[in-house]
C-alpha cells in the first residue's frame, strides 16, 4: 500500500521550458555552451558553488554577458504552476491520506525568482502543502544520486516499498526505483499530475 508520496518540482508542479535558457543565451550572441558550464549548473545545484562564485565562474565561460543578462537566461526555464494543478495538491494535501513530501534538484536563483514573482505568501502557501522539502542544493546532493533518495527515506522514517516518487526525469525515477521504491516517469505535456489517483489504485 502507498503511504508516501514523493514529488519533483519543475514540470510536476511549476512548468519548465527546457529550451528556454539556451535560447535566451543564444539571443544574447553566445554561439556554442561550453560544458564546463553545465560541470558547473550541476555543482551549484547540489550546493558546491554559491550563488556569487556560479555567477562568476558562469560568466568567466560567457564573458560577453553582463551578470543581468545571465540570471535572466539562467530563469528563462522556469514558467507557472497551471491553477488545476494547485488546487488538486490542496485537495490531496487536505485529505491527508499520504505524506506528501517535495524532492527538487534546484538552486537559489531560480528558488528567489519564482518567489519575486509569485510573492512570499504564494511560495509559502504551495510548500506547507509538504511535510517535508528538499531541495538539493541545501542537501549536497542531486538527482539520481542513490544517497538522496536513502537521506530522505531515512530522514522521514518511510519505506520505499511504501512509497511513490513522481519525476519528469527518467534518469531519476530510475535510481528511485533501483532502491525499491515505485515510480512514475511523468512525461510533461503528456501526462499530468492531476491523473495520480490512477497511479495509486
Amino acid at each position: 500500500m502507498i503511504r508516501n508520496l514523493i514529488f519533483d518540482f519543475g514540470n510536476v508542479f511549476v512548468d519548465l521550458d527546457l529550451q528556454a535558457t539556451v535560447s535566451s543565451l543564444m539571443e544574447y550572441g553566445v554561439q556554442e555552451i561550453p560544458a564546463s558550464l553545465y560541470e558547473a549548473a550541476y555543482a551549484y545545484e547540489k550546493g558546491q558553488l554559491s550563488t556569487p562564485d556560479f555567477v562568476k565562474t558562469a560568466r568567466a565561460l560567457l564573458p560577453d554577458l553582463t551578470e543581468n543578462q545571465l540570471v535572466t537566461a539562467w530563469n528563462a526555464i522556469l514558467l507557472d504552476i497551471p491553477a488545476h494543478r494547485l488546487e488538486f495538491l490542496k485537495e490531496l494535501s487536505d485529505a491527508n491520506s499520504y505524506k506528501m513530501l517535495l524532492l527538487s534538484n534546484s538552486n537559489n536563483l531560480h528558488l528567489e525568482h519564482l518567489t519575486h514573482r509569485w510573492g512570499q505568501e504564494y511560495m509559502e502557501g504551495f510548500l506547507a502543502h509538504f511535510e517535508g522539502v528538499y531541495f538539493s542544493h541545501e542537501m549536497g546532493l542531486r538527482k539520481p544520486d542513490l544517497e538522496i533518495f536513502q537521506y530522505v527515506l531515512e530522514s522521514e522514517q518511510i519505506r520505499p516499498e511504501e512509497t511513490l516518487f513522481v519525476d519528469d526525469t527518467k534518469e531519476n525515477t530510475d535510481a528511485a526505483s533501483s532502491m525499491g521504491l515505485h515510480t512514475w516517469h511523468l512525461q510533461a505535456g503528456h501526462d499530468d499530475i492531476s491523473e495520480l489517483l490512477a497511479h495509486l489504485s
